[in-house]
């Protein structure tokens, strides 16, 4: 373990509001218009309005309950072949908080269903932890019927219950990179370390890990671990795939009744670019002329800044996108003679946050 000693931490502190979360793509069901079937909803209860939950093994129950029809047959008997196991013979719930900011999205899935005069009547529960702090509601209902799916966020309808969690005792986790920023093709890992509210490691408790679709909506994880003494489970980062980790209580994988989600964290590597190089079209120029600044960056996607050293202080120049080819370019004209150091720099990743900004070797320019 002394290969993490020395690398740096990032604390987040397990509340929803701390947690800035990226669903993947990958086992989400698709979002149709309602128009696409013939699909309604007449009604959407969640019970009780709300609960506290105190700690780490503190849990409460959310009763939720829709009354729904479908003119294309009965719900979750997809016969598309598009329509993955994991999203047939249910209703799906997505939750979220009311308000803005950052929060971890909750799936749940209603599997007790009968069938009276008024409609289909799903209902299921949501267990919910102390680290899901605050009030929330359903964002959306998603169901398969014969060739088709839909899909509707109840505000819409005149459907918004809420619960309000209120959270004590929260438990927290701390991530760290090791090494913090790998080469783009070089192992790393992640070690965290679970504490509960008084800063105390918890040490020996479950957790569930998972990768690509099992840390999705298809599943949530496909192997148990457990924190050693320290509270620390380490986790060997890779690259292009989706994983995820967090904290159950009282252990087991997620499809198990009791377990409870305390923390979901995606994970990511956060690496280097593979390639940021430049070039200049000349090494010496007259004031009142402009050269041109050539750069070429793999992997693409992500904006490219043309940056000038001044003093101690990088200053970003200009700003642009990078051609599909990787091939990118700046035309710069100095503003005073002397010696110009210019360098490009690839921006970090916004979306998933694995792309370190990367600059490329520093250029020097005579302006005379």
């Amino acid at each position: 373990m002394r290969r993490f000693a020395a690398a740096c931490t990032a604390v987040v502190a397990v509340t929803t509001a701390a947690l800035a979360l990226v669903t993947p793509a990958t086992g989400t069901p698709p979002a149709h218009s309602p128009a696409v079937v013939g699909g309604s909803v007449t009604s959407l209860t969640m019970t009780p309005a709300s609960v506290a939950v105190d700690g780490l093994t503190g849990t409460a129950i959310a009763h939720i309950a829709v009354t729904a029809s479908d003119t294309n047959g009965a719900i979750g008997a997809c016969t598309n072949s598009d329509m993955e196991v994991s999203w047939r013979d249910r209703l799906i719930v997505f939750l979220r908080p009311v308000g803005t900011g950052p929060a971890d999205p909750v799936r749940v899935d209603l599997f007790t269903h009968t069938t009276q005069p008024d409609g289909e009547h799903w209902s299921g529960d949501w267990r919910i932890a102390s680290t899901r702090n605050g009030t929330w509601h359903v964002s959306g209902l998603w169901w398969c019927a014969g060739l088709d799916d839909f899909a509707v966020a109840p505000a819409s309808l005149g459907l918004d219950p809420t619960i309000t969690v209120t959270g004590t005792h929260v438990p927290t986790v701390t991530y760290v990179h090791s090494p913090r920023i790998a080469a783009y093709d070089a192992h790393q890992w992640l070690v965290a370390t679970y504490r509960g509210s008084s800063g105390r490691p918890l040490a020996g408790y479950r957790g569930v890990y998972g990768e690509d679709t099992m840390c999705g909506f298809d599943g949530d994880g496909i192997r148990n671990v457990t924190t050693d003494s320290r509270g620390r489970v380490v986790v060997r980062l890779i690259g292009s795939v989706f994983q995820c980790l967090y904290l159950a209580y009282p252990g087991g994988l997620p499809w198990t009744a009791r377990t409870t989600i305390l923390t979901k964290q995606y994970i990511d590597r956060y690496t280097w670019y593979r390639r940021v190089s430049g070039s200049v079209s000349t090494s010496s120029v007259s004031l009142g002329r402009s050269v041109t600044v050539r750069g070429s960056i793999y992997p693409v996607g992500n904006p490219v800044s043309l940056q000038r050293l001044v003093g101690r202080t990088w200053r970003t120049v200009a700003t642009t996108t990078v051609r599909l080819s990787g091939r990118v370019a700046f035309t710069y004209a100095p503003t005073a003679r002397g010696l110009a150091i210019l360098r490009l720099l690839a921006r970090g990743d916004p979306y998933r946050g694995y792309l370190a900004p990367t600059p490329s070797r520093s250029l020097r320019i005579v302006v005379t």
